[in-house]
């Protein structure tokens, strides 16, 4: 059983994750002015983007449910609900990036890159440490000391289909 301590750096955890995300999100705007506006087209892809997403979110939990007792061999609980997170939030943002519905109107999107790019970077050593620390794997099971891993994935995995997608743009101009 995990002490008080345990669950009190996690809430903590959570509140820091929240207050760098509202950090980051102001420092990839143009104007902090102005809000983050979207255009219809982008809101209607955005809306098929997050329908995908959210089935993702059900399907996966459904599966963790019906395959539970196979998976708590290799996954404590909160990983794989938090990799169903992950996957879902992955399915969003690729749909989005493609059809070019990710970036608001007055988002830089060099900025976002660096920004994500840092997230990623910090979270994978942070990762890192853990897994140096011996908190990230114990007997062949992934344990949760292994979150900050896929938080660095999702972030560098993000970085990437931004980086891609600027580039095919980039080339279809030319």
């Amino acid at each position: 059983m995990k002490s008080n301590y345990y669950y009190l750096g996690v809430v903590v955890g959570i509140i820091f994750g929240l207050l760098l995300v509202a950090v980051s999100m102001r420092l990839m705007k143009k104007d902090s002015k102005q809000k983050n506006t979207y255009d219809e087209r982008q809101e209607a892809i955005r809306g098929k983007a997050y329908k995908y997403g959210f089935f993702t979110l059900v399907f996966l939990t459904i599966g963790i449910g019906i395959c539970d007792d196979v998976l708590s061999k290799y996954f404590e609980s909160m990983i794989l609900h938090y990799l169903v997170v992950v996957i879902s939030i992955l399915v969003f943002a690729i749909t989005c990036i493609f059809k070019e519905a990710y970036l608001s109107l007055n988002e830089k999107p060099k900025r976002v890159l660096a920004v994500f790019s840092l997230l990623g970077v910090v979270n994978l050593l942070g990762g890192g440490a853990q897994c140096a620390a011996g908190k990230a794997f114990k007997d062949g099971k992934l344990l949760d000391g292994s979150l900050n891993l896929f938080t660095g994935i999702l972030f560098i995995v993000l970085t990437i289909m931004m980086a891609v997608k600027f580039w095919m743009d980039k080339k279809e101009e030319a």
